[in-house]
């Protein structure tokens, strides 16, 4: 995973050199175990190591730094969004959610891992509970208001790896606003 940060900041230090002072400084082991402790779960080892090196961003400050002005959650913030997730998914608990591919069919699963957000409605999460033939551990969307949900990747480093290869192939274009900094597909 630190091979991937340093592509990642490498890109930041060249095009946006403020988004490096929205990264988090890495958990420690102590708060990563107990975010685990309070889900319930063992994160995959790819996304313990990515919190290590870096723990989300700082939400208070960023536009986020993935395309769509989607931030990185640091772990606080992934343990408040998954409560409110599972509390909503309760509440809305036999609306019908779709699934393409190997993602279960609910409105949200109290395994599934909130670690991007956009907007506080469309999420991607580590799915920790897939359905017949996924990963666990593969990285899924939710949007609280299309209804669907899909896989974006295998694994969190997959989904890390595409998106820090499409940053050094120039598919998305640095956006400047009133609203921040952001990304947009060319």
């Amino acid at each position: 995973m630190r091979d991937l940060w340093n592509r990642l900041e490498r890109w930041m230090e060249v095009n946006v050199p403020e988004w490096l002072e929205h990264l988090q400084p890495g958990a420690t082991e102590e708060e990563i175990a107990e975010a685990e402790r309070v889900l319930g779960v063992r994160f995959p080892e790819d996304f313990r190591e990515s919190l290590k090196i870096r723990n989300g961003e700082d939400i208070r400050r960023s536009c986020g730094i993935y395309k769509g002005m989607s931030i990185l959650l640091p772990l606080e913030d992934i343990l408040r969004e998954w409560k409110e997730l599972v509390d909503w998914g309760e509440w809305r608990e036999g609306d019908r959610f779709e699934s393409v591919g190997p993602v279960k069919e609910c409105v949200y699963h109290e395994r599934w891992i909130p670690f991007l957000v956009r907007n506080w409605e469309s999420y991607h999460a580590l799915d920790l509970d897939p359905d017949e033939g996924g990963t666990m551990g593969q990285v899924i969307t939710h949007d609280t208001h299309e209804d669907v949900h899909y896989v974006k990747a295998r694994s969190f480093r997959e989904w890390l790896e595409q998106y820090v290869t499409d940053l050094e192939n120039g598919k998305y274009q640095v956006k400047r606003s009133v609203y921040g900094i952001f990304l947009e597909e060319r």
